[in-house]
C-alpha cells in the first residue's frame, strides 16, 4: 500500500481547500503514478480516465472471447471422460490467456480505484461516494477507505476463483507467469489427468465470468460516476481560463496606452 500527495497545480484551484489531496494507492501501477504527476488540467485528467475506460473495454472483450472458449470446453468435459490431445492444447492456450488477462485486469482495477479516490479527494461536493458535501478531510479519507474495502472484497472473490483454476495463490501465479517455460510446464501437469482437466476448466469458467462482470462494473464506474461529473468541472475550468485571459488582455500595457483620455468637463 502506498500513499502519495498529488501536486496537481491547476486542479487544486477546483478542490475544496480543506481537503488534502492525499491518495492511498493499493496495487496501482507505476504508470498511473507517473501520469498523475504530469496532470495539470481537467482535460488531461479526463483523457487519462478515458484511456482507462477504453483499456477496460478492450480487456473485457478479450476476456469474453476466452470465456466463450472455456464454456465450450466445460460442456465437453461433462460429456466425455478425457479430452483429446489437440483440445487439451487449446484449453492450455485459453487458460494461459486467462491468467494474463486476470493479472492485467487486477492492475487496471488498482489504477481505477486510485483514480476514484483522486476524483473524490478533489470534488467531495459531487458526492461521488455519497454524502461527502462539506465533509472534513477525515470523513473523506474514511469514505475512501470504505471504497477501497468494497473493491478489496471483490478482489478476494476473484483471487479465490483464480486459485481454484490454477491451484496457485495470486502471488504464486504472478511469479510463475514471469517464466513462460515453467508456466507452460505447470499447465501441462495441471491438465494431465481427466480430473485435473475438469477442475481447471470448470473453475476457469467461473473465473472468466467473474472477470467479465468486474470489467463491466469498472466501465460503469468510469463512464457514469466520474466522466459525467468531470465534464462539468472541465467547463468550469474553461470558463475560468477564459475569464483570466480576458482580464490579462485588459491589463496589457499596449491596450491601456492606446486608450484616449477624455477632456475634463470642468
Amino acid at each position: 500500500m502506498k500513499k502519495y500527495l498529488l501536486s496537481l497545480a491547476v486542479l487544486v484551484m477546483f478542490a475544496t481547500p480543506a481537503h488534502a489531496l492525499t491518495v492511498t494507492c493499493t496495487n496501482c501501477s507505476t504508470n498511473l503514478v507517473q501520469l498523475l504527476d504530469r496532470i495539470t488540467s481537467m482535460e488531461q485528467l479526463q483523457n487519462v480516465i478515458g484511456q482507462y475506460h477504453e483499456n477496460i473495454q478492450q480487456t473485457a472483450q478479450q476476456i469474453r472471447m476466452v470465456q466463450q472458449n472455456i464454456e465450450q470446453y466445460a460442456n465437453m468435459v461433462q460429456n466425455t471422460m478425457q479430452l483429446p490431445a489437440n483440445l487439451i492444447n487449446e484449453v492450455k492456450g485459453s487458460l494461459t490467456r486467462l491468467s494474463i488477462l486476470t493479472s492485467k485486469l487486477k492492475t487496471q482495477r488498482g489504477d481505477i480505484v486510485a483514480l476514484g479516490e483522486v476524483f473524490n479527494s478533489l470534488f467531495p461536493e459531487l458526492n461521488f461516494l455519497g454524502g461527502l458535501a462539506a465533509s472534513t478531510p477525515e470523513q473523506v479519507e474514511a469514505a475512501n477507505a470504505r471504497y477501497r474495502e468494497q473493491w478489496d472484497k471483490w478482489a478476494e472473490t476473484v483471487d479465490q476463483a483464480s486459485q481454484a483454476t490454477f491451484q496457485l495463490s495470486g502471488q504464486q501465479l504472478e511469479e510463475l507467469q514471469k517464466d513462460a517455460g515453467r508456466f507452460d510446464q505447470y499447465l501441462d501437469e495441471l491438465l494431465s489427468t481427466p480430473d485435473g482437466q475438469q477442475k481447471a476448466i470448470m473453475a476457469g469458467n467461473q473465473l472468466s465470468a467473474l472477470q467479465v462482470q468486474e470489467a463491466r462494473q469498472l466501465r460503469e464506474l468510469m463512464a457514469t460516476q466520474v466522466q459525467s461529473n468531470l465534464a462539468s468541472q472541465m467547463k468550469a475550468e474553461k470558463e475560468s481560463q477564459m475569464s483570466e485571459e480576458a482580464w490579462r488582455n485588459t491589463l496589457k500595457t499596449d491596450r491601456i496606452g492606446k486608450a484616449k483620455a477624455k477632456a475634463d468637463p470642468f
